[in-house]
């Protein structure tokens, strides 16, 4: 078997198993949630106004935060107005016989167990001791599968969707967080897609034409490639709220796959450097295996409005056109450049013979 065979065999069975591993996808809106999205939450007043009590947004309306920074009892009420959450200078609490308890636990709405009664006492369970509390709530992000009539009816211009509020009780008095939910039509992606196409032919264009210097290419694009990768994740990561753990959810397979990858990417700079002629295969899986799992699945940050990354949205849609032409550069150029370089075939020797007198 030829080393482009190998190559290609390796290439083909890690994108089979990409697939096999790849996360099903969610039953919720793809516009929704912490994907790229066209719906804008903003928080825009808390009335009335209380010192010591703090309401932030996180994550485009993904969660909620609510922090006491004085001396307030504050309580959250849940989508019935039964006492949900209880903040106050020594930690935070949940109710675990609101609804909500069960109903907030991802971003589709749960189902509440038939034996909790609707009138049940409150129980309340200690989250920490912190004065602060961060939830997941319905009423701050969208829920529809289907664009409202008026989004569907005009796409290409901002429309307001919902009004939304949080009723709280603080210190006995009741307090509302108003918000609103408006769409906000994303960007054209056929710049950046044209560019990054065009960058792609050209950077193989100039890893095809080197031939003594193949592994110098292949270095540098890949190189190139993996920097970008490696800023992408940061910005990815930085974008969301919560522990490291939940940062880490930003990340296929939780920094696992990257993980891998960037091991991957060290055996092939090694290689190449060393100008070994399988370098030129692995990188070709390189490119292929970073296309598929890191640059494909991001491209709706293309076309989307919101996003949730540390850097602003035209920045990280530069980012994620160079990924899409370093890896489609690195993957071609190391296929063509293994397919040059492969040695020919030997000749068979022949033992000579002298002519016989006849």
């Amino acid at each position: 078997m030829s080393a482009l065979t190998r190559s290609l065999t390796v290439v083909v069975l890690t994108v089979v198993l990409v697939g096999g591993f790849a996360p099903a996808a969610s039953a919720h809106s793809v516009n929704s949630g912490p994907q790229p999205s066209n719906y804008r939450s903003v928080l825009t007043s808390v009335t009335p106004v209380t010192d010591g009590i703090r309401i932030q947004l996180l994550d485009n309306g993904l969660h909620v935060q609510v922090t006491v920074t004085a001396r307030h009892v504050v309580t959250v009420l849940g989508y019935s107005g039964e006492p949900y959450l209880q903040v106050d200078g020594s930690g935070a609490a949940v109710n675990t016989n609101a609804p909500d308890y069960y109903l907030n636990r991802n971003a589709n709405l749960g189902s509440v167990p038939s034996s909790l009664a609707s009138n049940a006492a409150p129980h309340w369970h200690t989250l920490g001791s912190a004065p602060q509390v961060i939830w997941h709530d319905h009423r701050t992000h969208f829920m529809g599968y289907t664009p409202p009539p008026a989004v569907a009816a005009a796409p290409d211009h901002a429309h307001p969707v919902a009004n939304w509020a949080l009723h709280l009780v603080v210190d006995g008095h009741p307090v509302i967080a108003n918000g609103t939910l408006t769409w906000i039509p994303g960007p054209s992606p056929a710049l950046p897609l044209t560019a990054a196409i065009l960058g792609a032919a050209a950077i193989t264009a100039g890893i095809a034409a080197t031939r003594r210097r193949w592994w110098l290419a292949l270095t540098m694009v890949a190189t190139t490639s993996w920097a970008v990768e490696l800023t992408r994740a940061a910005a990815l990561v930085g974008g969301r709220s919560g522990p490291v753990t939940t940062r880490l959810g930003a990340l296929a397979g939780h920094g696992a796959l990257l993980l891998a990858l960037t091991v991957t990417f060290g055996v092939l700079i090694r290689g190449a450097l060393r100008r070994r002629l399988w370098a030129a295969g692995l990188a070709a899986f390189f490119g292929v295996i970073t296309l598929l799992s890191l640059d494909l699945p991001g491209l709706s940050v293309l076309w989307r409005s919101q996003m949730l990354t540390s850097v602003s949205p035209p920045a990280f849609r530069a980012l994620t056109a160079t990924a899409l032409a370093s890896s489609l550069a690195v993957s071609i150029g190391g296929a063509l450049q293994l397919r040059r370089l492969e040695p020919l075939p030997s000749r068979q020797p022949t033992t000579a013979r002298v002519e016989e007198p006849v």
